[in-house]
């Protein structure tokens, strides 16, 4: 059975540019130019529960209209399906440059400043951390909460080694630092992090003087002694770094308040990541803990540049680490960035750019629960740059739904045999040609549960079961 594409813009992106979506005709199917590619579905096997797709929250620009602004939540929420932010904490806000008191147990909330803005270049407010409570973070958790899906948060100072405040090197100072600013999110937003993460991307010092192990056993301390429900999230590296997460499993306080082995994705130039083994070894040694992995941070690879090449970079990296890392948590980076945003000039409106579809191919029907189930492949390629050439990754919901996501990482069509679940299926996609979505005529798949699909070059498709 060869499907045909229509194109068609996806329902947030045409209201988001004042368009109607209609009905259109089918366009002629492309010819493969290699031998049929076998895929299988193995729902017998199962390995991460998915737990959330997150971004960094961000100030939008001054000009954009609240109207706007309400719709642009919407479509990160409701229809990308981003669950989970990152709240961060920079050396500019000046949070408690001034030690707040001489005893690390008795805090002075006061003094820590965790209101305070700060401005950018510009001169204008880069951030104002009650406006985003109140405009973005609340409503946004609102949003994911109402979809009935599992909000969460968590705490990432951004801060060199030599900016953080003198006192914060005294790991019970930086414990009290933590609890203080834990606290005061309760009390100003109603929530506790989810998660806390000691120091975006620590740079040398902290791993070569033990200090961020040692911060990491005095916040677990003080988290449990307070009794939040704050989890540690570590080690954050700029780069999977399995010596470092080694380190911080090796301390029973850390490991039994650990919630998510982290890491950053910034290890390539171009292509393959360096570190494809690094992923691996995180997964195993993560997995003899009982704890899930994530990866937090990716973006501004060179060829990155908000068109559909941008779509494909992420892509490949979702795949990478979903099932090299077998991560539960994948993000790339900030709320409203130019690579999927593009806000209108009088600010009431925006456009979504080809990032933003080729993320939500998987993040609209991957969902919080979700378990990655197993799929072999026979007849996939290899590419020296790119790693296999048909990059499948596939889920079932709570309720055994499957969701099936392919990636066909050339410039050729190809022809793919799937074996699935019988039943009804929804299929749609992007590709260079259709940007910004297509979607495929309804398909059934019989008791024989083999589904034979041509897929356009650079394509991203994904079948979802009814």
């Amino acid at each position: 059975m060869k499907i045909t594409l229509c194109p068609r813009l996806l329902h947030l992106a045409a209201l988001a540019s004042g368009l109607c979506v209609t009905s259109c005709s089918y366009d002629p199917v492309y010819t493969a130019t290699a031998p049929p590619i076998r895929l299988q579905v193995d729902l017998k096997s199962e390995m991460q529960t998915f737990e959330a797709w997150r971004m960094t929250v961000r100030t939008p620009p001054a000009h954009v209209q609240p109207e706007a602004l309400r719709r642009a939540l919407d479509s990160l929420t409701l229809d990308l399906g981003i669950t989970g932010l990152r709240w961060e904490i920079h050396h500019l806000q000046g949070v408690e440059k001034e030690n707040d008191n001489e005893d690390p147990r008795r805090i002075h909330l006061p003094a820590f400043g965790f209101e305070q803005s700060f401005l950018g270049s510009d001169g204008r407010t880069r951030f104002d951390p009650l406006r985003l409570l109140r405009e973005v973070v609340l409503p946004f958790k609102q949003r994911v909460e109402q979809a009935g899906r599992p909000f969460s948060l968590y705490v990432s100072p951004v801060y060199k080694y030599a900016k953080f405040p003198s006192h914060w090197h005294e790991p019970e100072e930086y414990a009290e630092f933590a609890e203080a600013q834990a606290a005061w999110l309760k009390q100003t937003a109603g929530f506790y992090p989810t998660y806390w993460a000691i120091v975006n991307e620590p740079d040398p010092p902290f791993l070569r003087t033990g200090e961020l192990v040692d911060d990491l056993v005095a916040v677990a301390k003080r988290f449990k002694s307070r009794g939040f429900p704050t989890r540690l999230q570590a080690p954050e590296t700029v780069r999977p770094d399995p010596a470092t997460v080694r380190r911080i499993i090796e301390s029973p306080e850390i490991v039994a308040h650990l919630g998510l082995v982290s890491y950053h994705g910034y290890d390539y130039k171009t292509g393959l990541p360096r570190s494809l083994g690094a992923r691996s070894t995180i997964r195993e040694t993560a997995k003899r803990i009982g704890i899930r992995t994530a990866m937090t941070e990716v973006c501004c690879k060179q060829e990155w540049k908000g068109d559909y090449n941008h779509s494909l970079g992420l892509a490949r990296d979702i795949f990478w680490n979903l099932t090299l890392a077998d991560v539960s948590v994948w993000e790339p980076l900030g709320m409203f960035d130019p690579g999927m945003f593009d806000w209108d000039r009088d600010g009431k409106g925006y456009v979504l750019k080809p990032p933003y579809f080729g993320l939500r191919q998987f993040a609209h029907f991957i969902q919080p629960g979700f378990v990655r189930v197993g799929v072999t492949c026979s007849g996939c390629g290899e590419d020296p740059l790119l790693g296999q050439t048909i990059k499948p990754v596939a889920f079932r919901s709570p309720g055994g739904k499957v969701v099936l996501v392919l990636v066909n990482d050339q410039r050729a069509a190809q022809e793919v045999e799937i074996g699935l679940p019988s039943g009804s299926y929804q299929m749609t996609g992007v590709d260079r040609e259709a940007p910004r979505g297509r979607t495929y005529s309804p398909i059934e798949v019989s008791r024989a549960g083999v589904l034979k699909v041509t897929l356009r070059p650079d394509a991203i498709i994904t079948l979802v079961q009814d």
